[in-house]
């Protein structure tokens, strides 16, 4: 969940991935919504990781 106001910044995964919820249940996921105190600076090291396409 992203704080209220910030701006999101969204991972997307390749594939759904299952994560267990609150209540233990199962869920599949297929992206993560953050909200960085630096955005750009979250987006270009996240960029620097990812491969070269």
């Amino acid at each position: 969940m992203a704080v209220m106001g910030a701006r999101p910044c969204w991972i997307v995964l390749h594939e759904p991935r299952i994560v267990r919820t609150l209540l233990g249940k199962p869920r599949a996921v297929r992206a993560i919504n953050v909200s960085p105190d630096n955005a750009s600076d979250f987006e270009k090291s996240i960029a620097a990781q990812l491969p070269k396409r």
